[in-house]
C-alpha cells in the first residue's frame, strides 16, 4: 500500500478514473435496453422474458456475488478486486451478442452482474480513504456521474449501430446483427477499463477521522456492528433502493415507451435520449458536485452534525411530482422533459447518500457495508423494476402500448416509498456518527444502554471536517 495525502490533486485523478471505469461498466450494463424489440423479435421473447434480462439475470448474480466481493475488499487488494471484475464483466457481455435463445443470453447477463457486483465495494472503499469527510460527497457525486456517461454511451452507442448496421457481419463463424454487434463493442469497450484500474496506486487504509485501520474485524464484529446500527442501515440503503427503482424503470423501459408510443425507430432514440440523458445526468451531478457539499455544510453550521442526510431529503420529497410528469406526458417532447426532470432530481442527492453511509461505517467494514448495500439496490432496482413495470403494462393495463403508463405509476410509488425511508434514516445516522470509534481499527459493540453525549470527539471532527468543505 502507498501512502497517498487526502484530497491531493491525485486523489482526484483518482476520482476521475474509478468514474470512468463505472462509466465503461454501466455500457456492458445498459446496452441491452435499447434493443429490446431485435432482441424480442429475434429470439421471440414476450416482455416479462424482456424484463428477466434487464433484471433479474443481472440482479440474482449482482446480490449473490457482492458479499463476497465486498470481504475480499476489507482483506485484500481493492485495484485487483477491480482487476478481476472489469475483464469478467467485458467477456460476459461480448458473449451476449452469440446468444443462441433466451437461456444463453440469460446466462451472459448473469456473468455481467457477477463480475460489476466487485466494483462499488471496492470503489467506495477507496476513494474514503482518498478524501477527507468534507470533500467526499464530491468525489462520490464525480464517480456516481460514470453511470450517466455509462447509460448515455450504451444508446449512441447501440442507436450508431442500429443507424448504420444494415444486414449482418460474420465474426467467429457468427452471424451478427445490429444488436448482437452492440454486445461486441459493449464488451471490447469494457476492455479498456484494466489500464485505467493499473493506472490507480493502493491508499493505506483508514478510519473516517483519519487514524490508520489496518486491523480487519472479524464477521462478529460486522454483525454486532451493523446490528446497533440496524435503523440506519435499513432505512438509508433501502430509501436509497427505491430511488434506484426510478432510475433503472426509466433505463429499462423508456427506450422502449418511445418506440411503441411514438413509432419512432432505435437509432432516433438512442441518438436523442442518450444526449439527454447525458446532459441531464451531466446537469445532476455537476450540480452535486458544487452544492451538495454547501448543502450538508448548511446544515452543520445550524448544530446538525447529520446534515449530509438531511440535505438528501428534501430531493427525495421532489422526486415523486417529477416522476408523475411521466403520467401526464403526452408528446415526444414532454415525454424527454419528463424523463430530464425525474434524471437531475434523482441524480442530486446519491453522491450525499453515499457519503453518509461510509462516515457512519468503520473503514474495515465499508467493503462488506457496501456490498449489502448492494443487495438492496439490486433487489429493489435492478432485480424488481425492470419486471413490475413489465408486469404493470402486461397484466394491469393489458396494452404494450401504454407502458409509459406503467413506468410513471411505478416510478412514483417507488419515490413515495424513498422519502419516508431516507427520514427514517436521520435520527439513525446521527446516532451511528455518535458511536462511531475514533480509530477504527478498534471494533467494538457499542453497548445499546451506553449513554452518548451529543457530540463525541469523533463526530465533532466529521462535523467540522463537512461544515469547513
Amino acid at each position: 500500500m502507498s501512502s497517498v495525502t487526502r484530497d491531493s490533486r491525485y486523489a482526484w485523478v483518482v476520482a476521475w478514473t474509478l468514474c470512468f471505469i463505472y462509466c465503461l461498466s454501466f455500457i456492458d450494463r445498459q446496452v441491452l435496453n435499447l434493443m429490446v424489440q431485435p432482441i424480442r423479435t429475434d429470439l421471440g421473447l414476450s416482455d416479462t422474458r424482456i424484463s428477466f434480462l434487464q433484471g433479474l439475470g443481472f440482479a440474482v448474480a449482482y446480490v449473490a456475488m457482492g458479499p463476497v466481493f465486498g470481504r475480499w475488499v476489507d482483506r485484500g487488494s481493492r485495484r485487483n478486486v477491480m482487476l478481476f471484475g472489469a475483464a469478467a464483466w467485458s467477456l460476459s457481455t461480448a458473449l451476449g451478442g452469440f446468444a443462441a435463445g433466451f437461456w444463453s443470453l440469460f446466462a451472459s447477463r448473469v456473468g455481467v452482474g457477477a463480475a460489476e457486483a466487485c466494483l462499488t465495494p471496492a470503489v467506495f472503499s477507496l476513494i474514503s480513504d482518498y478524501f477527507s469527510p468534507s470533500k467526499l460527497p464530491r468525489a462520490s457525486s464525480i464517480y456516481g456521474l460514470g453511470s450517466y456517461l455509462g447509460s448515455s454511451s450504451a444508446l449512441l452507442l447501440g442507436g450508431a449501430i442500429a443507424g448504420h448496421a444494415t444486414g449482418t457481419i460474420e465474426f467467429a463463424g457468427v452471424e451478427l446483427n445490429a444488436w448482437r454487434l452492440s454486445f461486441v463493442a459493449a464488451g471490447l469497450l469494457g476492455l479498456l477499463a484494466i489500464p485505467l484500474v493499473l493506472s490507480i496506486r493502493e491508499p493505506a487504509r483508514t478510519s473516517a477521522v483519519g487514524a490508520t485501520a489496518e486491523v480487519a474485524p472479524s464477521l462478529a464484529d460486522v454483525r454486532r456492528y451493523l446490528w446497533a446500527h440496524r435503523r440506519f442501515y435499513l432505512c438509508l440503503m433501502f430509501g436509497v433502493a427505491l430511488m434506484s427503482t426510478v432510475s433503472y424503470s426509466i433505463q429499462a423501459w423508456m427506450p422502449t415507451a418511445l418506440i411503441r408510443r411514438f413509432g419512432l425507430d432505435a437509432a432516433t432514440v438512442g441518438k436523442d435520449l442518450g444526449m439527454l440523458s447525458l446532459l441531464a445526468g451531466s446537469s445532476g451531478i455537476t450540480a452535486a458536485i458544487i452544492f451538495g457539499p454547501l448543502a450538508a455544510a448548511w446544515f452543520v453550521r445550524r448544530g446538525h452534525v447529520d446534515g449530509v442526510i438531511r440535505a438528501v431529503f428534501p430531493f427525495t420529497v421532489l422526486l415523486a411530482p417529477a416522476c408523475a410528469t411521466i403520467l401526464v406526458a403526452s408528446t415526444v417532447s414532454s415525454t424527454l422533459g419528463a424523463t430530464a426532470i425525474v434524471i437531475v432530481t434523482y441524480v442530486f442527492p446519491q453522491g450525499l447518500a453515499l457519503t453518509a453511509l461510509q462516515l457512519a461505517t468503520p473503514n474495515r467494514m465499508r467493503g462488506l457495508v457496501n456490498s449489502l448495500y448492494i443487495f438492496a439496490s439490486s433487489v429493489m432496482g435492478l432485480g424488481v423494476a425492470p419486471t413490475l413495470v413489465a408486469v404493470v403494462t402486461e397484466h394491469i393495463l393489458r396494452d404494450p402500448y401504454r407502458v409509459q403508463e406503467s413506468l410513471g405509476m411505478v416510478c412514483t410509488g417507488a419515490a413515495i416509498g424513498s422519502s419516508l425511508l431516507i427520514f427514517g434514516a436521520i435520527k439513525p445516522f446521527r446516532r451511528a456518527l455518535q458511536q462511531q470509534p475514533a480509530d477504527s481499527s478498534r471494533v467494538h459493540d457499542p453497548a445499546p444502554s451506553q449513554a452518548f453525549k451529543p457530540e463525541t470527539q469523533s463526530t465533532q471532527r466529521i462535523g467540522k471536517a463537512v461544515a469547513n468543505g
